[in-house]
């Protein structure tokens, strides 16, 4: 049995995968339409429409 427990603390909640969720609570990813497809930025605007932001803490993906 301790050896389950081992593995368990191995693969169990570790203190840099508390950090990296406290972290990371604001994602920015590209808007996307109803139809999902991806919105086109409008340069005659100073916001970047293109992209959002988002509340994600389970986000696994590229910056």
């Amino acid at each position: 049995m301790s050896f389950f427990k081992w593995l368990g603390s191995f693969f169990g909640d570790t203190d840099f995968a508390r950090k990296t969720a406290e972290t990371v609570e604001k994602v920015r990813v590209r808007a996307r339409d109803a139809k999902g497809r991806f919105i086109a930025d409008d340069p005659k605007t100073k916001e970047n429409e293109a992209y959002t932001s988002e509340d994600r803490s389970d986000y696994v993906g590229r910056d």
